[in-house]
């Protein structure tokens, strides 16, 4: 996978050299190492990674960006509010982390709790 990937991201990155390059996979914490050597702008990790240990081990040399479980869009907001807090704590405040779902928004997902979703992350990082 890796050699592929990384030629691809060449051949983006040559063509379009301001259009930011963020890789995903679910399931996939075992290539970030190769992922990283591929030069993504951002690597986008899945909920089921451990998002600040992750970003460590990258030395935080790459933007990174999630990791909610989509899931927990379902749940009643305390429980969203506090697993997105302990996303937000884990990254302490560091340049480079974008916060976002480990994955798409699943069908059935109340978009008013994403709406809510988004204004907590705005107001708990502005602090």
């Amino acid at each position: 996978v890796y050699p592929h990937v990384e030629k691809m991201i060449q051949i983006i990155k040559e063509k379009n050299p301001t259009t930011p390059i963020i890789s995903m996979g679910v399931n996939s914490a075992h290539l970030i190492p190769s992922l990283k050597k591929a030069k993504p702008d951002v690597i986008s990790l899945d909920w089921k990674t451990d998002l600040a240990k992750t970003w460590a081990n990258l030395n935080y040399e790459v933007a990174v960006q999630g990791n909610l479980d989509p899931t927990a869009l379902f749940a009643d907001w305390d429980i969203i509010e506090t697993k997105t807090k302990k996303i937000l704590d884990s990254v302490k405040g560091k340049s480079g982390h974008i916060f976002n779902l480990g994955h798409g928004i699943l069908p059935g997902t109340s978009e008013e709790t994403v709406k809510q979703l988004c204004k907590f992350v705005h107001d708990y990082t502005r602090k």
